[in-house]
C-alpha cells in the first residue's frame, strides 16, 4: 500500500507540474514510469488483502474470489511493466503524447479493475 501512496503522491506532483507548463511531456512521461513502477510494487498486495480479509471475515474465500484477486494481481504487474516500457519510449520522443495516453488508459484500467476486485470481497464479508 505504501508503494502505492507514494507512486500517487509522485505522479500528483509531476502532473501539478506538468499543468505549470515545465517540461510537461517529459514529466507526464517520467509519471507514467512511476505509476508503472506503483503497480508492479504493489502487485500483490491486492491477492494478500483478499486473504486478510477473508481471515478477519472468518470465512473462506470462494474459488472465483480467488480467481479474481490473483487475476487483479497479474494484471497489475503486467500494466506496471508496460507503463514503465510506455514511458521510456516516450521519452525518447516517438509519439510522445499517443503513449503517454495509452499510459494512463491502462494505468487506470488497472486500478479499477484491483478496486473492484478488493472491494468485492470485502462487501461479501461485510454482508454475512
Amino acid at each position: 500500500m505504501g508503494a502505492e501512496f507514494l507512486g500517487g503522491a509522485a505522479g500528483g506532483v509531476l502532473g501539478l507540474l506538468a499543468i505549470l507548463n515545465i517540461a510537461p511531456m517529459t514529466l507526464m512521461a517520467i509519471a507514467i514510469i512511476v505509476f508503472g513502477a506503483s503497480l508492479l510494487l504493489s502487485s500483490g498486495t491486492t491477492y494478500r488483502v483478499d486473504a486478510l480479509a477473508s481471515k478477519l471475515g472468518q470465512r473462506n474465500l470462494t474459488a472465483g474470489q480467488t480467481l479474481v484477486a490473483l487475476a487483479a494481481s497479474g494484471i497489475q504487474v503486467l500494466v506496471g511493466i508496460a507503463g514503465i516500457a510506455l514511458g521510456i519510449i516516450a521519452l525518447v520522443g516517438v509519439s510522445t503524447m499517443t503513449l503517454i495516453l495509452v499510459g494512463r488508459l491502462c494505468a487506470g484500467s488497472s486500478v479499477l479493475i484491483s478496486g473492484t476486485a478488493l472491494s468485492g470481497t470485502v462487501a461479501t464479508i461485510l454482508q454475512h
